[in-house]
């Protein structure tokens, strides 16, 4: 795993430099038992499983007998146990059943039975029992449910040969995944995710991650970890025969790391801050896959731990660095399922994040795509400010989001809605030139650009209620509208260079949403025919699922369907040249697409929102706009900003991108 790949970690500041860190060394005694007692599990130390007491609770002058829990794995056996002897069971009852109906021998069969003889005695003089297709696997099961049996007990059997470390799930012999022992392979399942998700959604320090990974210690790292991410990773992995020589199968691997993750987080596992990174990233591993309500549940589960007191034994920029990634997940799919996250979610410990790197220069971002990509040379990576500048937006737009879909009937007054448009106008007025500046001249990062998409979708999603107010004026909607569609042509902008510096295969899952409302957006606002198939042709681009065996993104293919019935709403013509763009996906039904983005539609309740708006909010936003726009004045006056290249210029027939806030009051 080379951090030239990605970066290195930015932490949080207020907190010593800890990437030098020591890993915690632990006193190991001459023989190791799988099952500790209760004392040595809390303390996360090694047990020799001797009884009455083992010998660390001896050395340490415990009075009590030690108590030994039943172990995971003790009763995974067993499970696996019952499941063949079930299944054996369930094949000779079958045969002798078969004898009975067709069988010459029925009657003495019978008979056998009537004296109590055992029916695999019984079983055995009528042959041998019908196999099933999957050997071990009962035939009355779905082909998924078979193979993804077979699965659970061909794990249970290589863990059966394997011993592993109860704390940090590190198999005997130095592995951390039973997947594969493919060191190459890790290390490129690593470096794809540190590439392209970690920039952007960071959940725990790459730095100390590694060294607990390279030291196979388990305070940083652990087995579940390590699967989540590779299976993660997965989702950039390219199959082409060119990069993919061993003819691996992304999507079965992606499978296989997650069914092993899951299997390591038990209800113990899931307090420790390790466990809640691995499902944070499980939850973006799931909606790449199309599995939106599944991925709820791992990023509930993970937020829900968060509320628990975390051990002493981590480092505070670490705790911080998993509490804010948290988080802002959880604020970003509540943004696009229009729902507001929990209040404890927010970290109590600063109120507004500043990441820093600890005093390590800013690392460089390499673009790593494949095994044999050269990481020499690259980008700044600008992750402190990224970071910090991210959570601050989100934080932004979860008080928006408590405006607008907190369910309590909460009225929406104008005067709220413009201080928001102001909060993220300063936001992005207070962003460091690094991060600023994105212009076609200048070289960036792509974390920065889903950065700038992701503001652009927030200003569509505050002010596209207010364009549905039947009783503001022609005049205001006008304006506002004029407002929007500037935004999200910019995002349409930034989104069109991210696809054409690193294609949209390698785009974070949560990126496709904001493609997918800015396209909307500007397709139901189009100028005119040739802007509209313009935007339609770009959207199903960028929306477009990979079904060449190339892996991409799964989530793509709902998203692209639902912006096709968007087309549909708006009169628009896909024209038949554009039928290649939507591949040959099913199409998906509400059930599925439930499953895939937990919404019907991604389309915004618009009708809530009105429904809470201040009945004055008429009366009122032309005076809230006013008073707006001389503040707005005053603090630019104040803060004279530096002249930026002229923006692209619209074709003919499209809105104007740039517009005077001056206009508002005029018309």
């Amino acid at each position: 795993m080379s951090s030239g790949r990605s970066s290195e970690d930015v932490y949080a500041s207020g907190s010593g430099g800890a990437s030098g860190e020591q890993q915690k060394k632990r006193k190991v005694p001459a023989s190791i038992t799988l099952n500790a007692c209760t004392s040595c599990k809390k303390a996360r130390a090694k047990c020799d499983g001797e009884k009455p007491r083992c010998g660390r609770c001896v050395h340490r002058g415990q009075a009590s007998r030690c108590e030994y829990e039943l172990h995971v794995k003790v009763v995974k056996r067993d499970m696996v146990r019952k499941i063949k002897d079930l299944q054996e069971k369930d094949n000779y009852v079958e045969l002798i059943l078969s004898s009975l109906k067709y069988n010459e021998e029925a009657s003495d069969v019978l008979n056998r039975l009537r004296k109590g003889e055992s029916y695999q005695s019984i079983a055995k003089t009528l042959g041998e029992p019908h196999k099933p297709p999957i050997p071990g696997i009962p035939l009355d099961l779905s082909p998924d449910s078979q193979l993804r049996l077979s699965r659970t007990i061909r794990d249970y059997q290589i863990d059966a040969a394997r011993e592993r470390d109860p704390d940090s799930g590190l198999i005997q012999g130095g592995h951390w995944t039973n997947v594969t022992h493919d060191a190459a392979l890790i290390e490129h399942l690593f470096a794809l995710y540190f590439t392209w998700a970690h920039p952007v959604h960071m959940l725990f320090s790459q730095t100390h991650f590694t060294a607990s990974y390279r030291q196979q210690s388990n305070l940083y790292c652990t087995s579940a970890l390590v699967n989540a991410i590779c299976a993660m990773g997965c989702n950039y992995f390219d199959a082409s025969e060119e990069h993919n020589p061993q003819g691996l199968d992304p999507v079965e691997m992606r499978e296989r790391f997650m069914d092993e993750a899951r299997s390591l987080l038990t209800p113990e596992q899931c307090r420790k801050l390790t466990a809640m990174q691995a499902l944070a990233i499980m939850f973006l591993t799931e909606l790449c896959s199309a599995k939106g309500s599944r991925a709820a549940s791992y990023l509930s589960t993970a937020a829900t731990e968060l509320k628990r007191s975390l051990d002493s034994e981590y480092s505070t920029e670490v705790t911080e660095i998993t509490r804010w990634g948290i988080y802002t997940l959880c604020v970003a799919w509540g943004e696009f399922t229009f729902q507001v996250p929990a209040e404890y979610l927010i970290p109590k410990s600063i109120n507004t994040p500043t990441f820093t790197l600890g005093g390590i220069d800013d690392p460089i971002w390499c673009l790593y795509r494949y095994s044999e990509d050269d990481i020499e040379g690259g980008l700044p990576s600008v992750l402190a400010q990224t970071a910090t500048s991210y959570t601050r937006l989100l934080r932004i737009v979860h008080d928006t989001s408590t405006v607008f879909y907190d369910g309590a009937g909460t009225r929406i007054y104008s005067r709220e809605v413009l201080q928001h448009y102001t909060r993220y106008l300063t936001w992005f007025d207070e962003l460091s030139p690094e991060i600023k500046d994105i212009y076609d001249d200048v070289p960036i990062v792509p974390h920065v650009l889903s950065l700038h998409i992701q503001y652009y979708t927030a200003l569509v999603l505050l002010f596209c209620p207010l364009l549905h107010v039947q009783a503001f004026s022609s005049a205001t909607v006008s304006h506002l509208t004029s407002i929007t569609y500037a935004d999200a042509w910019k995002g349409f902008t930034i989104l069109r260079r991210y696809r054409e510096l690193y294609t949209c295969r390698y785009q974070p899952p949560l990126q496709a949403f904001c493609a997918l409302h800015i396209c909307d957006f500007l397709l139901r606002f189009a100028a005119g025919p040739l802007e509209a198939t313009e935007i339609l042709k770009f959207g199903l681009e960028v929306l477009r699922e990979n079904e060449d065996g190339l892996g991409g993104l799964a989530i793509c293919g709902p998203l692209q369907q639902s912006f096709c019935q968007t087309a549909v709403e708006c009169n628009i013509h896909i024209p038949d040249n554009f039928k290649n763009l939507t591949g040959s996906s099913p199409k998906y039904r509400a059930s599925e697409m439930l499953d895939a983005t937990a919404r019907l539609r991604h389309t915004q309740p618009v009708g809530q929102v009105i429904a809470n708006l201040d009945p004055a909010i008429v009366q009122d936003f032309a005076e809230e706009w006013k008073r707006f726009v001389e503040l707005r004045s005053e603090g630019l006056e104040k803060e004279p900003q530096e002249e930026k290249p002229q923006e692209e210029k619209p074709s003919a027939g499209r809105r104007r991108s740039g517009f005077s806030i001056s206009d508002l009051l005029n018309g």
